[in-house]
């Protein structure tokens, strides 16, 4: 990695959001006893005793018979016999006995400290850091074996995380980003996680929604495919999380005071526009829609012109404006300047006051908006003023088609844990993190769009305020959902070179087409040295 890399990867820095509040998880260390059983031989060993019946030998000496006759004298001589009592010997064995004892030893292991963990995130306030916080102290109930220990990071969010990934000071666990991966792939800073996680229990790749080459190694042919590529496949280097995606909500009380329409699937943009005047009344400080945002409303319209993502297959072109992509921002450029329908983008802080849009003070029906990801935020300032809902997107009246854009965040397991022994645990809580939490933003918190398909199937899931809670999970079940294209070296300081072009003709500063060739220009001219790189990384 050297300075320069380095320093392109800060290309992207101010993205994230600070904090200040640090959570912890605690859990007691255990005593783990275990019996042994121990097996105890007792011989007794009992003599063996020869019993012996004594043997008595008697000799009776032979006694000499002489009979004496008159005429001779005969001899006889009678031999008796010994008479031998028989010695018996009889020995009697007593075999030994073997009592066999079964003692129960009771072994108390040493104290084994907890693993400990940090893990590095932004989500430390508002609904993202509640559910941040409810999960570190529901993983401290079920695992106090394994500590989690949350470090905000605040600021310069994207740029502090590369500054550490540089200095190899990285926590085991960070909400990371697709530009980042995609910077830093190649110098091991985050694990591959394949082998890891198809080990563990309740790992699903089908269950995830998937976008390719911003936690997963896809390759050169999926970050041009489209439609996306469906199915998570590849080297996968963390587990999704926060998601964000582009769709449509209006002010349902205002329409019906108005008399304007109720969007459905029939919507157009020439039914938003007529629509969009009907609630415009300067007089009265109302606005029919929004001047926009670049990745939740003008690049979905942009998108839904053409079939093109930013860049051509080969890297050289830009080509998002191309095949009738342009028709899009030049839309929502008509709708502020020539029909004055939406609120210019320069005059939103005054027109908003104390409220973070026109849409939340009330003042605005209708809103092409990534605020359908993270509906809790509308709610805290729109609480009960009024009833509001989400929609179908208008769609493209030429092609038909929405152009729905998209992106996401995921955790990482990073060289941190690897150096310190903490993979399979780090990636269990990336696991936890994936998984049940999600269930609890998708129901509760509502303050991301959740990445995990079962976690928005759920009723508490689909439940208002707003109404229509099911379209979120439409909009991430759409089949033409695009992405950033995240798979460059330096996407950050490629994005950086354009972006600012783009806006100055929101803005009313410059003619479109002046804006095209502006844009054009300076984003290829980077995409050159991209390619470079690419090549040099062997990526292309």
């Amino acid at each position: 990695m050297t300075r320069r890399h380095i320093l392109k990867a800060l290309g992207a820095g101010g993205f994230g959001a600070g904090a200040a509040a640090v959570l912890a998880a605690c859990g007691e260390t255990q005593v783990v006893t275990k019996e042994v059983p121990v097996e105890k031989i007792v011989v007794k060993e009992v003599p063996v005793e020869t019993i012996v019946t004594r043997t008595e030998v008697k000799e009776v000496p032979v006694e000499k018979i002489v009979t004496q006759t008159q005429v001779e004298v005969q001899v006889q001589e009678v031999q008796v016999e010994k008479v031998v009592t028989e010695v018996v010997k009889e020995v009697v064995e007593v075999e030994k006995v073997v009592e066999k004892v079964v003692e129960k030893v009771v072994e108390v292991e040493a104290q084994r400290p907890p693993v400990v963990l940090t893990f590095a995130t932004d989500h430390t306030s508002g609904p993202r850091g509640a559910a941040v916080q409810w999960a570190v102290e529901n993983w401290a109930n079920r695992r106090p074996d394994v500590r989690v220990l949350v470090e905000p990071v605040g600021g310069g969010y994207w740029d502090t995380l590369s500054i550490r990934a540089a200095a190899g000071t990285l926590p085991e666990m960070v909400l990371w980003d697709g530009h980042l991966f995609n910077a830093w792939r190649d110098d091991n800073t985050v694990l591959q996680l394949n082998s890891v996680l198809e080990k563990m229990d309740g790992w699903n790749e089908e269950e995830y929604y998937y976008i390719p080459n911003l936690w997963t190694d896809n390759g050169h042919d999926d970050d041009h495919r489209f439609p996306p590529p469906p199915q998570l496949h590849g080297n996968q280097y963390g587990i999704t999380y926060q998601g964000g995606i582009s769709g449509f909500m209006y002010n349902q009380t205002l329409v019906d005071e108005l008399g304007a329409g109720h969007p459905d699937d029939s919507w157009t943009w020439d039914d938003l526009l007529e629509n969009a005047q009907k609630t415009t009344d300067p007089e009265q400080g109302l606005w029919g829609m929004d001047g926009g945002g670049n990745w939740y409303s003008w690049h979905p319209m942009i998108w839904s012109g053409n079939e093109e993502y930013f860049r051509s297959y080969d890297d050289t072109e830009f080509t998002m404006y191309d095949n009738g992509g342009s028709a899009g921002i030049e839309f929502i450029h008509d709708a502020v300047f020539q029909h004055e329908v939406a609120v210019p983008i320069a005059e939103i802080r005054e027109v908003r006051g104390e409220f973070s849009t026109p849409f939340t003070a009330g003042i605005q029906a209708y809103y092409l908006t990534e605020r359908v990801r993270q509906t809790a935020r509308p709610l805290i300032q729109i609480k009960d003023r009024f009833e509001w809902s989400l929609a179908p997107v208008p769609v493209n009246p030429a092609t038909g088609r929405s152009g729905t854009f998209w992106s996401c965040q995921f955790h990482a397991v990073t060289s941190g844990a690897e150096a310190r022994g903490n993979v399979e645990e780090t990636t269990e809580v990336c696991l936890y993190f994936g998984t049940e939490v999600q269930h609890r933003v998708a129901g509760v918190d509502r303050g991301h769009l959740p990445m995990w398909r079962p976690a928005l199937e759920t009723a508490e899931a689909q439940s208002g305020p707003p109404n229509n809670m099911h379209y979120l999970k439409q909009y991430a079940d759409g089949t033409e959902n695009r992405h950033r294209q995240y798979r460059m070296p330096n996407w950050g300081e490629w994005y950086q070179s354009w972006i600012g072009l783009e806006q100055r003709y929101m803005l009313g500063e410059v003619a479109l087409e002046e804006m095209i060739g502006n844009v054009k220009t300076a984003a290829e001219t980077n995409q050159a040295l991209q390619i470079e790189e690419m090549r040099s990384r062997g990526w292309i």
